[in-house]
């Protein structure tokens, strides 16, 4: 997350396409390696606070607009792995879908 800030704060008032030229080469990489493994990160993530997060975010789901920038079929396939008790993938397929969403390599 410490890295996913830096780069947030990074893109502040630039424009979408001129994200990646204003971020340093090594915090893109950082973000990147992040992404390409955010699935097997999120199983060193404790399940009770997975679940959390995930009835949190679908909570956020239902209740305000929040998540529009969610694509609706990745909110399906949460609400599927919360269904199944699979928070910490629920939690990966989420981020790797938000980070995926907002920089293409």
């Amino acid at each position: 997350m410490k890295v996913w800030s830096r780069l947030y704060n990074l893109q502040l008032n630039v424009p979408f396409e001129d994200r990646k030229q204003k971020a340093p080469q090594s915090i893109l990489d950082d973000c990147m390696y992040i992404k390409d493994h955010i699935r097997t990160l999120v199983l060193l993530i404790r399940n009770d606070i997975a679940q959390k997060y995930i009835e949190y975010l679908l909570w956020l789901d239902q209740t305000s607009e929040y998540l529009t920038t969610t694509y609706p079929i990745a909110m399906w396939w949460i609400k599927r792995k919360a269904e199944q008790q699979m928070y910490r993938e629920a939690v990966g397929d989420y981020l790797h879908e938000e980070i995926s969403k907002n920089w293409r390599r």
